[in-house]
C-alpha cells in the first residue's frame, strides 16, 4: 500500500508538522518520527487542519498516539 503524498504544509516547526495529503486528508506528525493520516470527514480532520500552534499540534498527535498505541 502506497502512502498518501504531502501536498501542502499548514504548520511546520523543528519538531511537529501538519500537512494536507492527496487522499484527501491531513497528516499530523513528529518531524522524522511517527505521523498519522486523518481522512477528510473524520471528527479530528477540521480541528487538525485549523491548528496554528505547536501546543495544538502536539496535543492532537499525543491524543492519536494514545488511541493507537
Amino acid at each position: 500500500m502506497q502512502r498518501a503524498q504531502t501536498t501542502k504544509f499548514l504548520f511546520n516547526d523543528s519538531d511537529y508538522f501538519v500537512a494536507l495529503t492527496n487522499e484527501p486528508g491531513v497528516r499530523v506528525g513528529i518531524v522524522g518520527g511517527t505521523c498519522f493520516d486523518v481522512p477528510r470527514g473524520h471528527a479530528y480532520y477540521d480541528r487538525i487542519v485549523e491548528s496554528t500552534t505547536r501546543v495544538e499540534v502536539e496535543g492532537y498527535h499525543d491524543e492519536l498516539t494514545g488511541a493507537f498505541a
